[in-house]
């Protein structure tokens, strides 16, 4: 594959605020108001371009891709792919960035993001890709692309990180981008 992915981190999910305690909570009013604003940019960004949009299939993630999708004309399919889903633990505790050694779920967890992400790669088209996934597993491909296992970067949500893809090299444009987004919509 050459080209790009755009690695995009859904809006704001009840379980972050604490009103939910299941994980695959939908988008709290704050997470659809970013949802929005970030359909908006990407749209603008990539009008006129034809784009291949792919997920985790948990509700957060699809709510913020079917706001784009909604938006954009030049859509050439929409799947759910499951190395994209999030982890089911909290991955500060697990992935080693506290001092301690990775754990094995953690371990599981990286090797499936990653050998998604491999997939992903040697599809062999030369296409723009948009990824709505998770904290944990942009930070898995960052530290993956890096080469750096106790990466810790803040992925806020709704944010960008976009991934240029050439013949030979693999190259990171941009992290956490948060693009044009109202102060008061920005959340960790």
């Amino acid at each position: 594959m050459r080209g790009k992915i755009y690695l995009l981190r859904h809006g704001q999910f009840y379980w972050q605020t604490n009103k939910n305690r299941d994980l695959n909570s939908s988008l709290t009013n704050m997470g659809e108001l970013q949802a929005k604003y970030l359909s908006v940019h990407l749209f603008k960004l990539l009008k006129g371009h034809s784009v291949q949009v792919s997920s985790s299939n948990l509700i957060r993630a699809l709510q913020t891709r079917d706001h784009f999708v909604q938006l954009h004309d030049y859509v050439d399919s929409v799947t759910e792919m499951p190395f994209l889903q999030e982890a089911s633990f909290h991955i500060g505790s697990h992935d080693g960035t506290n001092g301690s050694k990775p754990t094995g779920m953690y371990q599981s967890f990286y090797s499936r993001v990653i050998n998604g992400f491999y997939d992903l790669l040697s599809s062999g088209e030369d296409t723009t890709k948009l990824c709505f996934t998770h904290n944990g597993v942009i930070k898995c491909i960052l530290r993956e692309l890096l080469k750096d296992d106790k990466l810790d970067i803040k992925v806020r949500n709704a944010s960008i990180t976009v991934i240029e893809v050439g013949s030979k090299i693999i190259s990171i444009k941009a992290i956490d981008h948060i693009y044009n987004l109202p102060n008061d919509l920005v959340t960790k």
